[in-house]
């Protein structure tokens, strides 16, 4: 038997194991004072040779021994002599044993021929190896041009919005400062995708978690604020939002905000280990460290999708309004993908993924398909197909084709403008005509908006 070789001449390397033992400081003096006696004699130069050597034929941790001839017959001091330890950290590494076997089995196969020494190698790196989304890979490198293209075509394409031309054509859905938002709120997403590439670390989490958030946010709640004001029946509410839209808009974001704040003060997001006891990739994700930062990221998740339940509600009921038809069948579109992908989310967040890559992609996939969906088919998709609407086709026909939208008959749109006169009589009429045309339910007041193709006094 000899050392392990090391990398340079002189150097070698084992690993150095054994038993702990202590004294319990909970037990009182007396015993305290015993535990002593018996561990001093365990240490002593007489047990360690007469016990742990002849008899038990152990290694001891005397060094001194090693110098003594008649200890030397019955072990090598020479190698002890020789070898360079360091502690084998058992005690502070988690599954220590599982990974030791794991290497000394690929030692033993390359040894025995069933394995090259580049697959050894290969395979002992594996055991800790933390595998990522890197521009290093193939990959990581073209989603991380996929995603640069977006974020470039993002930020040129809200530039359209300060052009007089296209913004008097395009965009007047909304003011310019409410677009802007809008497109903030995209370009929030995309960078938390960023945070996918490279191993996650705390700080990273924080990072992803509250940009993806916020982005959600300034996106849903610029529509809101642009529906709140076109709501068909001018009310006190739609009148203060159209004054204080600002205002508006934060108060939507407040819970975003506080969150924010909050999350990292409590320390909410920690690393989990995943495959490091399998045969699969190891990588790191974000995982929860408390329950009330849980609670609280969960809260966030279930407020945006109220946010998007609110959005589809009043698209809903603004649906004929004729100074915004064609923008919210284009919205439409946008609201049915958005949903789409909310729901493969939350499928996705309750699944046990144990492939780095696919983890990471599907997260990237679901914000990219948010932003191009949001933003790059509204902003250029939308553009083009009004343009080519002019030239060409007739737009209504077209887009209810797309989100194959049920309409009434020819009669219903001839009878439009009755049924706003109609609206218009019941909102100022007696009690005793109002029960005899129409049933005063909240159902029918809302199928009333959604027919009135203008807005009502």
């Amino acid at each position: 038997m000899s050392v392990s070789p090391g990398r340079k001449e002189g150097i070698n390397g084992s690993v150095l194991g054994g038993y702990n033992l202590g004294i319990n400081k909970y037990i009182d003096d007396e015993r305290r004072k015993a535990a002593l006696t018996v561990l001093e004699y365990f240490i002593s130069v007489e047990f360690q040779k007469e016990v742990i050597v002849k008899q038990l034929h152990l290694y001891t941790a005397l060094s001194k021994l090693y110098d003594d001839p008649d200890n030397c017959k019955n072990m090598n001091c020479n190698i002890m002599k020789e070898a360079q330890f360091f502690l084998r950290p058992g005690s502070t590494m988690r599954d220590y044993e599982y990974f030791s076997k794991k290497a000394i089995k690929y030692f033993y196969d390359f040894m025995d021929g069933e394995k090259s020494s580049y697959e050894t190698l290969r395979d002992i790196e594996d055991i800790i190896h933390v595998y990522s989304l890197t521009l290093s890979s193939s990959i990581g490198l073209i989603v991380a041009i996929i995603l640069f293209i977006m974020l470039g075509i993002v930020i040129i394409s809200t530039f359209f919005i300060f052009i007089p031309s296209l913004k008097k054509h395009y965009f007047v859905f909304m003011s310019t400062d409410m677009w802007f938002i809008y497109a903030i709120g995209s370009i929030f997403m995309l960078a938390s995708d960023s945070e996918y590439f490279y191993i996650p670390t705390v700080k990273k989490c924080y990072v992803r978690h509250i940009f993806n958030e916020i982005g959600h946010g300034l996106v849903f709640s610029s529509l809101i604020c642009r529906l709140a004001m076109n709501f068909p029946k001018i009310n006190i509410v739609s009148e203060w939002i159209k004054k204080n839209k600002y205002i508006f808009i934060l108060l939507l974001n407040l819970l975003h905000i506080i969150s924010s704040i909050i999350i990292p003060l409590i320390n909410t997001f920690n690393i989990r280990d995943v495959n490091f006891d399998k045969d699969d990739d190891n990588f790191k994700l974000c995982d929860y460290e408390n329950i009330v930062g849980k609670v609280i990221t969960y809260t966030q998740y279930d407020y945006n999708l109220i946010l998007y339940l609110v959005t589809c509600f009043l698209i809903f009921i603004e649906w004929n309004i004729s100074v915004t038809y064609n923008d919210l069948r284009h919205f439409t579109v946008v609201m049915i993908t958005d949903g789409i992908n909310e729901t493969v989310l939350i499928v996705l967040n309750n699944l046990d993924i144990h492939n780095y890559l696919i983890f990471n992609l599907i997260h990237i996939i679901i914000s990219a398909l948010f932003i191009l969906m949001n933003h790059i088919y509204i902003f250029i998709v939308r553009v083009i197909i009004i343009h080519i609407n002019e030239t060409h086709v007739n737009e209504e026909k077209m887009m209810s084709g797309l989100i194959q939208n049920i309409r009434y008959s020819g009669s219903y749109s001839f009878s439009k403008d009755k049924d706003k006169d109609k609206v218009s009589v019941m909102s100022e009429s007696s009690a005793s005509k109002k029960s005899s045309r129409v049933s005063r339910t909240y159902k029918s007041n809302l199928l009333n908006y959604h027919y009135t193709s203008s807005h009502i006094v």
